[in-house]
């Protein structure tokens, strides 16, 4: 086990099996999280007492009667009594008093790999669903996998696969109606050391009308098809008025010469058939 301290973050790093105890070696399993609300210190100078002013629960702590007139730093330790035991009260009836931030990240030898591969983009298609459970790569002999589908119109059903061998399992869906199919994968199993555990992936598909249709990049028009548009444009007495043209011709940007480079990239165009 490491502790390791960082800019703005301290954390245990953990690798399983560990021996926290002598002769007592942790491993998978459930692990707890104990958080423990602290005294406030109060102690010492360039100390920021703003925690002792309110308590959990939003009362504002006030001298008592048997520390009312005392020195003023038996009244901070009076207050800061009395914050730990607003704290625990607040904890006890459940009042949300101090926040906290609890994140765990947790590494495994056990995965889950799904897949999928579709005969058609068209509505009608069949999804073929495969999954594998393995420990360490080993596929594991003891699990069962199967697929939530929510379709495009929300409705959903559930796909239980196939033991085709050991570790992989596999299973297919049929498409009804067009757009995206969402596809869970949950595993369940029991590795080699007897500890149970479950795995989830989640994969999407989609069909839609036309599609199996090939697209063609060029079927919105040619270069060609764009040249003969902008010389239409920019020809004299076109869409441009001579007014205008005077006006960008004062600034700096000469009509005649962009004429030229249009004429000059479209006849290329024209040469290779409409497709640079």
């Amino acid at each position: 086990m490491k502790y390791i301290s960082s800019n703005g973050v301290v954390y245990y790093r953990v690798v399983l099996p560990t021996e926290l105890a002598p002769n007592r070696l942790e491993a998978g399993g459930v692990w707890n999280a104990l958080l423990t609300i602290g005294r406030p210190r109060v102690e010492g100078e360039k100390v920021d007492l703003t925690i002792l002013r309110a308590n959990p629960v939003g009362r504002a702590l006030r001298p008592t009667s048997a520390t009312r007139g005392a020195s003023p730093l038996r009244q901070q330790r009076s207050a800061a009594v009395e914050f730990e035991t607003f704290a625990s009260s607040a904890a006890t009836v459940g009042t949300r008093s101090v926040p906290y931030s609890l994140v765990v990240h947790a590494y495994s030898n056990v995965t889950l790999e799904a897949h999928t591969r579709q005969t058609s983009f068209e509505p009608g298609a069949t999804i073929g669903l495969s999954a594998s459970l393995a420990q360490s790569g080993i596929p594991l002999d003891r699990g069962a996998v199967w697929v939530e589908v929510t379709r495009p119109d929300n409705a959903s059903q559930t796909v239980t696969l196939t033991e085709v061998d050991t570790g992989q399992f596999s299973g297919t869906y049929v498409t009804t109606v067009p757009g995206m199919y969402r596809m869970r994968f949950r595993g369940r199993g029991v590795t080699r050391s007897g500890q149970p555990f479950t795995r989830e992936k989640t994969l999407t598909a989609a069909v839609w009308h036309g599609g199996d249709v090939p697209q063609n990049p060029s079927a919105g028009g040619t270069l060609s098809h764009w040249c003969d548009l902008i010389r239409c444009l920019m020809r004299e007495g076109g869409a441009i008025s001579p007014e205008l043209e005077k006006r960008l011709q004062a600034l700096g940007l000469d009509i005649a010469k962009l004429r030229r480079c249009l004429d000059l990239i479209c006849s290329r165009a024209s040469s290779d058939g409409g497709r640079v």
